[in-house]
């Protein structure tokens, strides 16, 4: 239970197994009882909730550019171990890889490095099938 200036703001009940029903009516009534003065000092001394603004998520990093991609190892036979693609020429294979397997007919699991423009690259997996047949 929460009280706020001495007004009950929240009751939460657990393991109820009428949780969620509508057929349950709960009433209250209100007891009266000595509080310590410990307690009292602590339900004063409740500091407000501070939401987040939508500035705080307006920190994007900038777009970056995919310079080229290379193929560590993939269980499809439309790629070789350490080729390099573009993003254009990666994705017109995995799209045939796609087809190929199908919808529900398993992936093939292909491990990628992604080089950005500068120096930076990622190392991933792409379980490539007709439910994600490219990067994009």
């Amino acid at each position: 239970m929460n009280v706020f200036d001495g007004v009950l703001t929240k009751v939460r009940f657990s393991d109820c197994p009428y949780h969620f029903s509508n057929d349950i009516v709960l009433t209250f009534d209100a007891i009266e009882c000595e509080e310590s003065k410990a307690e009292a000092v602590e339900l004063e001394t409740i500091e407000p909730v501070e939401l987040a603004t939508i500035e705080s998520f307006n920190d994007f990093e900038e777009e970056k550019v995919i310079e080229k991609i290379e193929v560590v190892w993939s269980e499809s036979n439309h790629f070789e171990d350490g080729e390099i693609l573009t993003l254009a020429q990666y994705n017109e294979k995995s799209i045939m890889e796609a087809l190929e397997i199908g919808r529900g007919q398993g992936y093939a699991k292909t491990k990628i490095t992604v080089h950005f423009q500068g120096e930076e690259a990622d190392t991933m997996r792409h379980d490539i099938d007709a439910d994600y047949p490219t990067l994009n």
